[in-house]
């Protein structure tokens, strides 16, 4: 996370007023997001209570939030911080509602426990491939793990809603297809990460025997 502090610092002191604003908004919605989605789903807690469409809609509010990535790169102010926290706010906006909704029964412990299982071992990974690198190496997601989590957090939506409740079984397979989908997510990020953690080894290993002969 040192890596990630001192790159992002360097980045802020080099950006325009217009970009610091646009990495400011971008960080304050990304913040916002597992905010919005924790207090949404938190109202499931007791399970006597049904979904309502405000929740469904303050859910997906907090999805929304997830374009803030156009924000940054409209103003090319990407900054190494808003990659480390962006997939880290997408997976506790995604995980806190799947695990109220399986403990109203609404969906299965599997699911949830895959889906979890792939999130924890794709952080761990990046946090391994960010200190290995020392940020040389960018660990933000990629298009298909932002198309996974885009269909993840619109199959969340659907089962916090009205419409969820009333088709069990059309929320329960959308559930079991998202798991599927995250998995596949998974090892392909996982491989993508692993592919560019080996290349800057080599390139590593090349620099350093140049300047030996040197």
């Amino acid at each position: 996370m040192r890596e990630v502090l001192t790159q992002t610092k360097n980045q802020w002191a080099e950006f325009s007023p217009q970009q610091k604003a646009a990495a400011a908004t971008a960080a304050t919605l990304t913040i916002a997001r597992p905010i919005l989605a924790v207090s949404a789903a938190a109202r499931g807690i007791d399970h006597d209570r049904e979904w309502t469409s405000g929740d469904a809609k303050q859910l997906g509010v907090a999805y929304l939030t997830d374009l803030e990535g156009n924000i940054a790169r409209a103003a090319k102010a990407q900054t190494a911080l808003g990659g480390a926290l962006d997939p880290m706010a997408d997976k506790i906006a995604s995980a806190v509602p799947e695990i109220i909704m399986a403990s109203r029964g609404e969906e299965t412990w599997a699911n949830v426990t895959i889906k979890l299982a792939r999130d924890i071992g794709i952080s761990a990974l990046r946090s391994n491939v960010l200190k290995e690198t020392e940020g040389r190496v960018s660990i933000s997601a990629g298009l298909s793990g932002k198309a996974n989590t885009a269909f993840r957090q619109g199959v969340n939506v659907f089962a916090m809603s009205p419409l969820g409740e009333k088709y069990p079984k059309t929320r329960r397979t959308l559930q079991t297809i998202s798991a599927l989908a995250t998995v596949a997510s998974g090892a392909h990020t996982g491989y993508k990460l692993w592919k560019s953690a080996k290349a800057d080894r080599a390139r590593t290993a090349s620099r350093e025997a140049a300047s030996r002969e040197a």
